[in-house]
């Protein structure tokens, strides 16, 4: 004997079913597109550009320079002279690399021609090389600490934070068509 069961209370045990087998099925086989905020191959931070740091691709400010931004007494004038010295020579590589795809980019080729194979190396091999160029900075700006005050790193700080909004804004700038802001030489190169 057949009973008769109402299908108004049999929806909500299906549709249930079937979300749990679907949560089920993602666990065991999941998909190979990149999730929200992920980009190609699902690693994270790929999906969108960084901010662009002019400091992560020029290197950091010259001694002379830095002492404008940063007071510093003669042992941290030598010790920063020193850092930035090693980080400069030790990248040089890799910022003429950059330099060279820029410009090249900006003269209308691409690395790779109409190669999408080769155009995806050359991509793959600047992220690299801007890898690289991020962890040196970021290994020169932890050994700051251990000669500047929370103060001078706090400065330092600052100007960068500048440089990265002055970059930001050119780059958008650009982008929409338009020239930089009054009083603003327009900028050598853009940001990658």
């Amino acid at each position: 004997m057949l009973h008769h069961v109402p299908r108004v209370r049999l929806l909500p045990a299906v549709l249930l079913l079937v979300t749990v087998t679907a949560a089920s099925l993602a666990a065991q086989y999941p998909s190979d597109r990149p999730e929200r905020g992920q980009g190609m191959g699902g690693r994270p931070g790929m999906g969108r550009r960084a901010a662009f740091d002019p400091v992560v691709v020029e290197g950091p400010p010259s001694p002379d320079q830095f002492v404008t931004i940063v007071p510093l007494d003669d042992a941290q004038k030598q010790r920063y002279a020193t850092l930035y010295q090693n980080l400069m020579a030790s990248t040089e590589t890799e910022r003429d690399q950059i330099r060279k795809a820029r410009e090249a980019r900006q003269a209308g080729g691409s690395e790779g021609g109409g190669d999408p194979d080769a155009r995806r190396q050359s991509r793959d091999g600047m992220r690299e090389t801007m890898q690289t160029l991020q962890d040196r900075q970021k290994a020169f700006d932890g050994a700051l600490g251990d000669f500047l005050s929370k103060d001078q790193i706090k400065q330092y700080q600052t100007w960068r934070e500048s440089r990265r909004k002055e970059a930001e804004d050119r780059f958008r700038q650009r982008r929409s068509g338009g020239a930089p802001p009054s009083g603003e030489a327009p900028p050598s190169s853009p940001p990658q």
